[in-house]
């Protein structure tokens, strides 16, 4: 599972796509101005924003 209690200064983005291609290469351009965790379908999407729901980051 992914931890996104480690803090950054930087906004969280969360890309969400069964392709791993497609979310490399979002990730990529992305990655300098935000912090980016990746997951491959919406039910892993949905468990890690309930399980951070208090931090309103992700």
């Amino acid at each position: 599972m992914i931890d996104v209690r480690e803090s950054t200064d930087k906004l969280k983005i969360l890309i969400v796509d069964d392709s791993e291609l497609n979310r490399e290469l979002l990730a990529g351009m992305l990655e300098d101005e935000y912090e980016i965790y990746q997951v491959e379908n919406g039910k892993k999407a949905i468990d890690i924003l309930e399980e951070n729901r208090e931090q309103r980051t992700v």
